[in-house]
């Protein structure tokens, strides 16, 4: 499939991220079974934007359906991707299956694809953001005390709560 379609695909759907689930081997594709006992796939994932390096849930939700739903019974399934080989490994325990990711280690580097990058003109710098949140004052003009990003902090986390 042509990415410009599945870029398409990804805008029409309309979701955070669009995964796309493949045979390492184009030629595993006349195999119906190829998604039950295989255990190495390609895997991208689309933006209604754009293909994106990285995407945790999707990688997840792409392993428990070839687990379920395809039935394959690899004890661990690897996903190559922009990013690495990620592996989801099946775990079981009394009540439920638990699903275990390993993310390849690398260095960080900003994970937006240029066309998502907001404008110079919307990127607010720590003080902005500061000030935006009503943490800037008298003693804290900047707000780039430690005093004003701990609360910053603080606060998300009862956000998150």
């Amino acid at each position: 499939m042509p990415d410009s379609l599945r870029q398409s695909i990804a805008a029409d759907i309309g979701l955070s991220e669009t995964a796309y689930v493949e045979p390492t081997d184009p030629a595993f594709c006349l195999g119906s079974d190829v998604f039950k006992q295989h255990d190495t796939f390609k895997l991208r994932w689309f933006t209604p934007a754009a293909e994106v390096p990285l995407c945790g849930h999707a990688t997840l939700a792409s392993a428990a359906v070839l687990f379920t739903a395809c039935g394959n019974t690899a004890p661990t399934l690897h996903f190559e991707t922009l990013s690495g080989t990620l592996s989801v490994t099946r775990q079981q325990d009394s009540q439920r299956q638990l699903l275990q990711m390993s993310l390849p280690l690398s260095a960080a580097v900003d994970p937006l694809p240029a066309q998502l990058q907001p404008p110079a003109s919307q990127t607010l710098t720590p003080a902005a953001a500061a000030a935006a949140a009503g943490k800037v004052g008298p003693a804290d003009p900047d707000g780039k005390s430690p005093a004003a990003f701990s609360q910053l902090f603080a606060e998300a986390a009862q956000l998150i709560d």
